[in-house]
């Protein structure tokens, strides 16, 4: 298992901070992105799990805390997320700027600023806001 060949040559020419929040028990979600290869251009400081930091997706509270702990304002960030409950509407709540990746095409609603559908539609994109 790899990440998406366009993805990773995105993620190795941006100069935006990147950061990650996914639920589950840390340990095993570390593995996962360790395995996806995740760590190549994401620090570890900035990778995030409901485990460890005691709340999940869609409590806002998970939004909060990854926002207070890289030190940033919550409406200067983009989150990308694919499920629309879980993210779209969490990250909304919390004021960021969101682009639902809704590559399985399922829910979506106004919570979501970017709809995507594809790897290639969210980096166009992601190239178009920070041009």
């Amino acid at each position: 298992m790899a990440m998406d060949p366009q993805l990773v040559d995105f993620f190795q020419e941006t100069d935006a901070d990147l950061a990650i929040l996914t639920n589950g028990d840390h340990g095993h979600q570390y593995a996962k992105l360790s395995t996806l290869g995740v760590f190549d251009y994401f620090h570890p400081s900035h990778v995030f799990t409901s485990g460890k930091i005691g709340f999940a997706k869609p409590d806002p509270r998970a939004f909060t805390e990854v926002m207070d702990t890289l030190n940033e304002n919550a409406m200067d960030w983009y989150y990308i997320g694919d499920s629309y409950g879980n993210d779209m509407e969490g990250a909304k709540n919390v004021g960021m700027k969101t682009i639902h990746f809704n590559r399985h095409h399922g829910p979506e609603g106004e919570a979501a600023d970017y709809v995507v559908y594809s790897e290639k539609q969210l980096i166009e994109l992601l190239k178009e806001l920070s041009a």
